[in-house]
C-alpha cells in the first residue's frame, strides 16, 4: 500500500537486536519478483551517528561469490577449465604435494590449504601468494575428497589466477567486469590510496558485539581496505551487493547487462560436494 513502511516486522526485529546489543546498525536490501522492494539503513555506525543507505558495509565472505564469478567469466571465455591444475597457471603453486589441486578444488573448499593466517594486510599480495605456494598440502588430505572451509588462502590463489589471465590487478578486474556494468559504482575489493581518501567517510565500522562493551575492529582502516582480499574484503552499500545476487538469481543478467550465461550460473549453483563432512565447520555441508 502507498505510504506503508516495507518490512515492518523485520525492522522491529532489527531494533530489538540493537536494544539487546547484538548489533549497532546495518543495512537491508530485498528484491522480490524481479524488483527492489526494500532498501533501508538502521541503527548507528558509531555511537551517535546513524547508518545511511549510501554508506559502505564490509561484505566479509559474501565477497567470495564475486571472485567465483570473475573466475567463471574466464571459464566461459575459454581462458581456463575448472579441472585445470592450479600449477598449470601458477607453476610455483605445484610444490609440497599441491600439484593435484585444481581450480574446482579451490572453489569448493576441498583443496587442503586452509592456513588461517596468510599475513593480510601486512604482507603485500606477492608475498602472500609466495607463502601459500610454499606451504605443503595438509596431512592426510586428498583434494576433492576431503572438505574444509578455506577462509582466505584459496581465494588469494583464485585472485592471482584472475590477475595472471587478465593482465590486470584484481581490484581493477572486479570494478570493470562486474561492479561498473552492474551499476555498483560504490563497490570495491581493494582500492588505490586516493580512492580510500574519497570513500573513508562512507565506511561503516565493524564491531565485535560479543565483547562487552562492544569492541571496534580495525577492518575499516586504510591498510585493511586498500589491500584486496578476494575472499573477504568487499565493500559497498548492501543495496549494491543485492544487485549482484539478483543478477545471479536471474541467470547472469540484470537490467540488460549479461555477466554470465544461464548455463554457467546453473553450473556454479549446482551441488558439488554432496554430503562431505566439513573439517572446518565440523558438520556435513554441501
Amino acid at each position: 500500500m502507498p505510504g506503508t513502511t516495507p518490512l515492518p516486522r523485520t525492522r522491529e526485529l532489527l531494533e530489538e537486536g540493537r536494544r539487546k546489543g547484538l548489533h549497532l546498525g546495518g543495512q537491508v536490501a530485498v528484491w522480490n519478483h524481479g524488483r527492489e522492494v526494500a532498501s533501508f539503513a538502521f541503527g548507528e555506525a558509531v555511537p551517535g551517528t546513524p547508518v545511511a543507505p549510501e554508506q559502505m558495509m564490509l561484505w566479509l565472505s559474501a565477497t567470495k561469490p564475486v571472485t567465483a564469478v570473475l573466475v567463471a567469466q574466464l571459464w566461459e571465455r575459454g581462458r581456463l577449465a575448472l579441472d585445470d591444475p592450479v600449477a598449470a597457471h601458477l607453476p610455483a603453486f605445484g610444490a609440497g604435494g599441491k600439484e593435484g589441486i585444481t581450480i574446482r578444488h579451490l572453489l569448493t573448499h576441498t583443496a587442503g590449504i586452509r592456513m588461517l593466517d596468510v599475513g593480510w594486510p601486512q604482507r603485500p599480495w606477492a608475498e602472500i601468494l609466495a607463502g601459500i605456494a610454499a606451504r605443503r598440502l595438509e596431512p592426510h588430505w586428498v583434494p576433492g575428497r576431503k572438505a574444509g572451509y578455506h577462509l582466505t588462502s584459496s581465494w588469494f590463489v583464485l585472485g592471482e589466477i584472475v590477475e595472471k589471465l587478465t593482465g590486470q590487478p584484481f581490484p581493477q578486474v572486479a570494478r570493470e567486469e562486474l561492479f561498473e556494468p552492474l551499476g555498483m559504482r560504490s563497490s570495491w575489493i581493494g582500492m588505490a590510496d586516493a580512492d580510500f581518501d574519497a570513500v573513508a567517510p562512507l565506511l561503516v565500522p565493524v564491531w565485535n558485539t560479543a565483547a562487552k562493551p562492544a569492541e571496534l575492529h580495525p577492518w575499516h582502516e586504510r591498510s585493511y581496505v586498500v589491500a584486496p582480499s578476494p575472499g573477504g574484503n568487499g565493500w559497498g552499500p548492501v543495496r549494491e551487493l543485492a544487485r549482484f545476487y539478483e543478477m545471479l538469481r536471474r541467470g547472469g543478467e540484470l537490467d540488460g547487462v549479461r555477466i554470465l550465461s544461464p548455463q554457467t550460473v546453473e553450473a556454479l549453483a549446482a551441488r558439488h560436494r554432496v554430503g562431505l563432512y566439513d573439517h572446518t565447520f565440523r558438520a556435513a555441508l554441501d
